[in-house]
């Protein structure tokens, strides 16, 4: 008895002129890079998801200061409301502790233009969240789809001892 598949014989390829399989060629050829554009900025927001990891608004000492609303609104993720109180406070004091999570509260709202403006005023200081500011520029940067710059931004931190900027920057050296 013979076997069913075996004595079937291969279906041969379509007997197809030269210009329709350079038409096929050519359409893949495009296809590939286009598929790969559009997944890209997915691949962008996974890693902004991984390692965005926020720390907590515990600037205060007090209680009952003007601004502990807003860290509390912050540290549970109540961005939208956390934003015009960290704005509200007019007082010089926690000034770029101000801008450092008023920032972040924009990048968790998606607006990263914004976002990045105020943790450059951060960025551009010596205050001690300034490499935590650089750390979410470059995510933010990443939201965008800015790879490149989110790798210099990344660079200038490498050596430092944070939490994840070696991982995100081994990773964006990769992808680039």
């Amino acid at each position: 008895m013979s076997d069913p598949f075996t004595s079937v014989p291969p279906a041969p390829l379509p007997q197809w002129p030269a210009w329709k399989w350079l038409l096929v060629v050519l359409l893949a050829i495009a296809v590939v890079p286009a598929t790969v554009r559009m997944l890209r900025p997915q691949m962008d927001e996974r890693l902004y998801a991984k390692y965005r990891n926020l720390p907590q608004a515990v600037f205060l000492k007090e209680n009952d200061h003007p601004l502990a609303e807003a860290c509390a609104a912050f540290n549970l993720k109540q961005y939208t409301r956390a934003l015009p109180l960290f704005e509200r406070d007019t007082h010089a004091a926690y000034a770029l502790e101000k801008q450092f999570f008023s920032g972040l509260c924009l990048l968790e709202l998606n607006k990263m233009k914004p976002a990045e403006e105020r943790l450059r005023a951060v960025v551009n200081s010596n205050h001690p969240l300034n490499k935590e500011a650089i750390f979410y520029t470059a995510l933010s940067q990443l939201r965008r789809h800015d790879r490149k710059g989110a790798l210099a931004l990344l660079q200038q931190l490498d050596g430092v001892d944070m939490r994840h900027s070696p991982e995100v920057l081994a990773t964006l050296r990769k992808k680039i």
